[in-house]
């Protein structure tokens, strides 16, 4: 009899940063991300009818956050160089939070990837436990190399 998984570990889910282009992305891993949650939520408006005590809602637009503990090395690291960045100039970053390895032979994997801005960026350090840095990332309106608007999607890569 063959089994197979059930359910996928959190460690099993990867966090990368595009270094190349929309057209052609260069995706580089983030392996010092710890606690890695991607939360969509849509703005709620609402209607009433006469006649009724209710109250209705109906779903407007999207947004979506990435936020995530990095581990900080105090040696020469580009990610954390790139987050820094990002923060401190407003600089936007193509993010995609996958269901596993981008690069894995034989695999299909997907996830979001959007444009991000590093929104928080704090520092956290108890007397016990290593340094990490709170980091959330918005969706911010960024354009791609051909000046068309990057929009968040559902991103799948099939790797032969």
């Amino acid at each position: 009899m063959s089994l197979t998984k059930s359910s996928q570990a959190g460690h099993e889910n990867y966090l990368y940063y595009n270094s190349g282009t929309v057209a052609v992305p260069v995706w580089v891993e983030i392996p010092r991300a710890s606690d890695v949650n991607a939360n969509l939520s849509k703005e709620r408006g609402t209607s009433a009818r006469r006649g009724s005590k209710f109250k209705f809602e109906r779903g407007g637009q999207v947004g979506t956050e990435i936020t995530f503990q990095y581990v900080y090395k105090p040696a020469t690291d580009t990610v954390f160089a790139a987050l820094r960045g990002s923060f401190l100039s407003g600089t936007p970053y193509e993010f995609a939070e996958m269901d596993g390895d981008i690069t894995a032979a034989s695999s299909t994997i997907r996830g979001w990837r959007a444009a991000y801005e590093v929104f928080d960026f704090n520092k956290v350090s108890g007397n016990n436990d290593v340094v990490v840095y709170d980091v959330t990332l918005g969706i911010t309106d960024a354009d791609d190399e051909l000046d068309a608007l990057v929009e968040p999607s559902w991103y799948e890569v099939v790797n032969p």
